[in-house]
């Protein structure tokens, strides 16, 4: 064996090729190799000279690297156990003998080190890190067994299912923030940063220059006591809605994974849900977190989101709570329309245009239209080659309140919808329309929450105005919204509520929340 190691020594690059090329050698070799066949001759040298295996103490062959390095792991710490122990040994050796100044060092390089390749100061704060999160804990099934292995770890461990071991959380708390008093400090005797984060002032600046990671660093605090005052101060929604991840798993079933969640450098305002290669947002506004109640649910809060996406050329969807929970399915035919992924597709041309009652229209605009059904005098609709009614468009003359002064013969184009995606459909409709009551003037509403009137413009129509933002009221005792011409100030008086208050003060005081609106917009088309 002196002779084989002297050869590798010498001649390091063609060892393999000598050794071989003598016959003794060679000899010798083989006949000392704890190999297999199948190993290659420089793994059959590295064996007989070192009297080593390549078979780990999991039964799984190494990897074979040099002369000089021999046999490494059978694969990556993830998927290897020798090596997971390895490392683990290596490290925690290598830790303890750490001063705090070393360790201060390595927490910074990693940081820098994590900044300068992905921007974030921790890889938790990517957006693959989000989305993986929000995934699991929209899968209850998930969340439950999670849960479940960690009471039954407790029982194995502590013998018990709850265990909590507070003796440890305390000592860890008082050496975190100096405690040198009882247990039950207030928050404020215990860490004095949280007066900062009292401040909506100084949170909303901070809030609007660093991560929330880096505030909670900065206060010494945990990130969820920033998260909580966020939401008290209105500045961010405590949580992510479980519908909004909802919303997310959709998207991702449509076979869509550019998704980026919660940006906030897009338009200067953050946006729950963007899809880049559709330049398609969205927004979930649960209806706990968007009425004017919170500071900073102003009047156009929602308008001025829809506008700052459209001048970025962005269509913003604004879905509220009491929709996603009640019209998920028209919601979700609406998305994957607005992305050109409509189950199904039919030309107009194969269809039949034809006049049907106002009840046969009901059931059909209720299911697929996100305002339903509306009173109409005319009711246009496309049938199919085998009767089925695939589009529906309603008019209405002059409808009180809102066409009082558009003249005669003036028709409001009151809804439109269809069950698939019908090609021309809108425009065979509308010609249908104008050939039986030959109109003067059609106008309409596109509404500001799905639709920046892009249809309005294929058929000809001009934008006539923006229009002010509505609201609704939204009842939380009773999780029900209502429109708020059900709540006008003379129906209120006469149900018994005083005149010397304005309607807002009496809905206010009975507890229903305002829900402001995204706002329409006003389209004409003369003849």
């Amino acid at each position: 064996m002196n002779k084989i190691t002297e050869i590798i020594k010498k001649y390091p690059k063609h060892f393999s090729k000598m050794i071989s090329n003598n016959v003794d050698l060679r000899e010798l070799v083989m006949k000392n190799t704890l190999l297999n066949s199948n190993a290659s001759f420089p793994e059959h040298i590295y064996s007989a000279v070192h009297q080593i295996s390549n078979i780990c103490s999991n039964g799984n062959a190494k990897k074979y690297v040099s002369i000089t390095q021999g046999f490494m792991f059978c694969g990556s710490s993830a998927k290897c156990q020798c090596c997971k122990q390895s490392v683990s040994a290596k490290v925690k050796q290598a830790k303890s003998s750490y001063t705090e100044v070393k360790k201060h060092e390595i927490n910074a390089k990693r940081e820098a080190t994590t900044v300068s390749r992905y921007g974030v100061t921790n890889n938790g704060q990517l957006q693959s890190a989000i989305n993986a999160h929000q995934l699991f804990y929209s899968d209850p099934k998930k969340v439950l067994t999670v849960v479940k292995q960690i009471a039954d770890t407790k029982l194995a461990n502590h013998g018990d299912r709850t265990f909590n071991n507070r003796k440890l959380a305390k000592n860890t708390c008082m050496k975190r923030y100096n405690v040198e008093n009882t247990w039950l400090l207030s928050e404020a005797k215990q860490n004095p940063n949280l007066i900062f984060l009292k401040s909506k002032d100084v949170l909303q600046h901070d809030y609007d220059s660093i991560s929330i990671d880096e505030i909670a660093k900065k206060y010494n605090v945990h990130k969820q006591t920033v998260y909580h005052y966020l939401g008290f101060h209105g500045i961010k929604d405590p949580f992510k809605s479980s519908f909004e991840q909802e919303i997310i798993i959709f998207i991702q079933s449509l076979g869509i994974t550019n998704i980026v969640s919660n940006n906030r450098k897009l338009i200067g305002k953050e946006i729950d849900i963007f899809l880049p290669d559709f330049n398609l947002a969205i927004e979930y506004n649960g209806l706990f977190w968007h009425h004017d109640g919170v500071p900073h649910i102003t009047k156009t809060y929602h308008y001025d989101k829809f506008i700052a996406c459209e001048k970025k050329g962005i269509l913003l969807l604004s879905i509220f709570g009491n929709e996603w929970a009640e019209k998920k399915e028209i919601w979700k035919q609406k998305i994957k329309s607005k992305l050109q992924l409509a189950n199904s597709k039919i030309f107009a041309r194969k269809t039949t245009a034809i006049e049907i009652s106002a009840k046969q229209s009901r059931k059909f605009l209720n299911e697929n239209h996100i305002q339903g059904y509306c009173t109409a005098s005319v009711v246009c609709a496309l049938v199919s080659s085998d009767n089925e009614i695939v589009a529906v468009m309603t008019f209405s003359k002059k409808r009180a309140g809102i066409g009082k002064q558009r003249g005669e013969n003036a028709y409001e184009l009151v809804r439109y919808a269809t069950s698939s995606q019908v090609i021309g459909g809108a425009s065979k409709l509308l010609a249908f329309f104008k050939s039986k009551y030959s109109p003067k003037l059609i106008y309409s509403y596109s509404d500001n929450r799905y639709s920046c009137g892009k249809l309005y413009k294929t058929l000809g129509f001009t934008l006539e105005q923006e229009n002010t933002c509505g609201y609704k009221y939204f009842c939380p005792s009773k999780n029900k919204v209502y429109h708020r011409f059900n709540f006008t100030k003379s129906k209120l008086v006469n149900d018994g509520f005083s005149a010397e208050k304005t309607e807002r003060e009496i809905m206010a005081e009975r507890g229903f929340l305002r829900i402001w609106d995204c706002g329409t917009r006003t389209w004409i088309l003369a003849s």
